[in-house]
Parts: C-alpha cells; sequence; structure tokens
C-alpha cells in the first residue's frame, strides 16, 4: 500500500497545492493544520512558508513547473484548520498588503468543521 504523504505549512520547501481555479487564476495553496497555542512559532512557520511561496513564484519556477500559470492571476491561499487568534489578525493584514505589493493575490480561511 503507498503512503499518503502530507504537505503542510511545516514543509517550506514544499508546494502543497497548486490549481488553476477560473475566474480566481492560479492558486497556490497552504494547507495550516497547527492549533494556535504557541502563536508566535505557528506566526514565523507560515512567514517562513508564504516567503517560500513567493521565491517560488518570482523566481519564475512557478512556469516551469505548472505551464497553465503562465499569464494567470496567481494567489496564495492560506487554508487554516483552526480559527486563528485576534492576536495575529494583524499578520495576515500585513501579508496580504506584502503580496499584493508584490503582484499578486493572497487570502485565507478556515475550514468549516465537520
Amino acid at each position: 500500500m503507498d503512503k499518503l504523504i502530507a504537505m503542510t505549512v511545516e514543509q517550506h520547501d514544499v508546494i502543497d497545492f497548486a490549481t488553476l481555479q477560473p475566474p480566481d487564476g492560479f492558486v497556490l495553496s497552504i494547507s495550516d493544520h497547527l492549533l494556535w497555542d504557541n502563536v508566535n512559532f505557528h506566526l514565523f512557520t507560515l512567514q517562513a512558508k508564504v516567503n517560500a511561496y513567493l521565491r517560488f513564484i518570482k523566481s519564475g519556477e512557478i512556469e516551469e513547473k505548472f505551464p497553465n500559470s503562465t499569464g494567470q492571476t496567481i494567489t496564495i491561499d492560506v487554508v487554516l484548520k483552526f480559527s486563528p487568534p485576534i492576536e495575529a489578525e494583524w499578520f495576515f493584514t500585513r501579508v496580504s498588503s506584502a503580496v499584493n505589493d508584490a503582484g499578486f493575490q493572497f487570502r485565507y480561511r478556515i475550514l468549516p468543521l465537520n
């Protein structure tokens, strides 16, 4: 039986998910399963992953690995398993601004509980 390999926010050198989602364009998703019990560690981990995604996009590697991303709007999409605490909201505001200033889109969302 094949092992399931989970791609997560902790693996900075891996693109978790990449999809073409018309009309949104090409979406690079970050899978964040971490609890918020250590807010600083969590934010540092997210920041490292977002920075890795930005390097991937800016270097042109995205177009090499995913040719269908060429000419598309690029969105970094953080998918959270757990709601962030209020003290983390500033982080998402600043990251959104930085990603937008770089010419890309940013969003984050919380998975609904089953």
